[in-house]
């Protein structure tokens, strides 16, 4: 009876340890700090399992861009007992693995023992990363009417990643942090401006809301369409791109058409369409402003306008294949 008992702690010890053994720490780690009773702080560990089996990790405030990547001397995981040591902001971790889950304190130099609790974030699935990689557009509400654009990117080394653009204020790539994507949402900081999105997406469709410094508690309102600019498309200079962002119709002979002067993620592009001959995204290669006058090349069907700037007009002459048109365009 004695020898089955033994036996049976054995085992049990065994199994014990082997659960303990087939936790991998690898991965996304995130809780949150109660600070006091108006305030919490989210917090970031992120780990990384190195060739020899033992783990690096980094820590990162999610709501506080100056704590990025902040560097732990010591990663300790044994028996479900974790330790991080952060000598950088004079803290440490020490938790126990309950389950799906870690269950420990945050201490820091001077301060008293805060309890954290850390989760792993689940991976994002492939198809929703697919569905958001790309350009994205929207108004944002308000007095100035701002169109922002949204890209995301897929790379194999820097993972899933993305930037805002503001095309009437001459912002481009505005880096984005903390970026979540579950089934059908994405949340993300926009740290360099202190601001942050959430929302749901269906299809080419973003529903969602703009938060940013003292401004409204539940946000702005900000929906997003999915677009199709070509990729490919060589940006404009900076100066030509402001003075002639946005769209511009005109006649030419006997066609309606229209100049776009838009964004593709983190480019400012321009295209022709002829709407009329289902020719549209005609990529514009080049533009030019020198005081008044406006240069713009069409290289893809060897078209040239040459003309001038008058607030919302322009006007000059369109030379394709040796033949010169008159034209104007008003901006929309």
């Amino acid at each position: 009876m004695k020898t089955c008992l033994r036996l049976f702690l054995v085992a049990g010890l065994l199994c014990a340890s082997a659960a303990f053994a087939e936790t991998d720490l690898a991965g996304d780690w995130r809780g949150k700090l109660t600070v006091d009773a108006n305030t919490t702080l989210p917090v970031q560990f992120m780990f990384t399992k190195k060739p020899d089996g033992s783990y690096a990790a980094v820590l990162n405030s999610l709501d506080n861009a100056f704590i990025k990547d902040v560097a732990a001397s010591s990663v300790s995981l044994k028996d479900g007992a974790l330790k991080v040591e952060v000598p950088a902001l004079s803290g440490s971790y020490a938790g126990t693995l309950k389950d799906d889950h870690f269950e420990g304190q945050w201490s820091q130099a001077g301060s008293k023992a805060i309890a954290l609790a850390l989760s792993r974030l689940p991976p994002a699935s492939k198809a929703d990363l697919d569905a958001l990689t790309g350009s994205w557009q929207g108004t944002l509400p308000g007095p100035a009417k701002l169109n922002v654009v949204f890209e995301f990117k897929q790379d194999a080394k820097a993972g899933f990643t993305g930037g805002l653009s503001v095309p009437e204020q001459g912002a481009l790539g505005i880096p984005l942090a903390n970026l979540e994507v579950g089934p059908g949402t994405i949340a993300f900081k926009i740290p360099q401006i202190g601001g942050e999105y959430r929302a749901t997406f269906s299809g080419p469709s973003m529903t969602g809301s703009f938060k940013q410094g003292a401004g409204p508690q539940n946000g702005l309102p900000l929906n997003l369409t999915k677009t199709n600019i070509a990729t490919e498309q060589r940006g404009i200079g900076g100066e030509a791109f402001t003075l002639l962002y946005g769209n511009w119709k005109g006649q030419l002979g006997k066609f309606e058409t229209v100049l776009r002067f838009t964004v593709n993620g983190m480019q400012q592009v321009a295209f022709l369409d002829v709407p009329e001959q289902k020719a549209m995204s005609i990529p514009v290669t080049s533009a030019t402003v020198t005081g008044k006058k406006v240069v713009l090349e069409v290289a893809a069907v060897g078209g040239k306008f040459s003309g001038d700037l008058a607030g919302k007009t322009l006007t000059g002459q369109w030379t394709q294949r040796g033949e010169t048109t008159p034209v104007t365009w008003t901006k929309q």
